[in-house]
């Protein structure tokens, strides 16, 4: 029920947007991912992903659904907004905002979480880029730090680029599971991945879009999944479909 009326409201505000100022660009997402992992913790299997974005200028928004189609893994909202900058002609700066929501989960698991960060993006040279972020979440009192770098694979009879993505990261947290009736968990873990994703568009509003990826964590306990999965490295596909406007 909540994340239909998520969808209404960001629909509803769209909306809106678009019809008060046609600079908004909308998009929409419809797919699938064999795996839900979130910075090297796996939080469900196979699930439906729903996605809706707005940008204008520097300006975006949007909210993301995981829905798992396996009835005991819970489901996932998250509501974002951003704002980017140029300070010079190869660095971006972005402050983020974020909430994530839960659906369905165990007794003690985290419900909610709000969290803030500001990222850093160099443009190193053509389809080569790298960035170091930074975010910090309140009520798991948890900090994160991640690198990325990121390198565009042209694939000139396609016409269409083979994205390309590594990072690596540490989250500490002072209170993981802030719901629980236990006494309060402080703990720590790193984590690294890599992903392939090709996009291609198949129509003046539609894109077609295939992934591929693979993610490990190293010392992660199962406290920071909302189901109580350990840490280890796991790999998923993903297959989506997108429209803008």
């Amino acid at each position: 029920m909540y994340r239909i009326v998520l969808l209404l409201l960001f629909l509803t505000s769209a909306a809106c947007l678009r019809a008060w100022d046609d600079e908004w660009q909308t998009s929409v997402d419809i797919g699938y991912t064999s795996r839900r992992v979130f910075r090297g913790v796996g939080r469900a299997g196979s699930s439906a992903e729903t996605a809706l974005g707005l940008k204008r200028a520097g300006f975006r928004g949007g909210v993301r659904l995981y829905e798992p189609f396996a009835g005991g893994d819970p489901g996932e909202a998250e509501l974002s907004a951003g704002y980017a900058f140029k300070p010079t002609g190869q660095l971006t700066i972005e402050a983020v905002a974020t909430q994530f929501l839960f659906f369905a989960t165990p007794t003690g698991a985290t419900k909610r979480s709000t969290e803030a960060g500001v990222v850093a993006g160099w443009a190193l040279r053509e389809g080569l880029a790298s960035s170091l972020a930074y975010y910090r979440d309140f009520r798991l009192k948890a900090d994160t730090v991640q690198a990325t770098l990121a390198y565009e694979v042209p694939l000139t009879k396609l016409g269409a680029y083979l994205e390309l993505s590594f990072y690596g990261g540490w989250r500490q947290a002072d209170d993981v599971r802030p719901d629980a009736a236990s006494p309060r968990v402080r703990d720590a873990y790193t984590y690294w991945g890599a992903a392939a994703r090709l996009p291609y568009r198949v129509g003046e509003h539609t894109t077609l879009a295939m992934g591929a990826d693979l993610a490990g964590s190293a010392n992660q306990t199962p406290v920071w999944a909302p189901n109580g999965r350990g840490g280890g490295t796991r790999g998923w596909v993903s297959l989506a479909v997108s429209f803008d406007f």
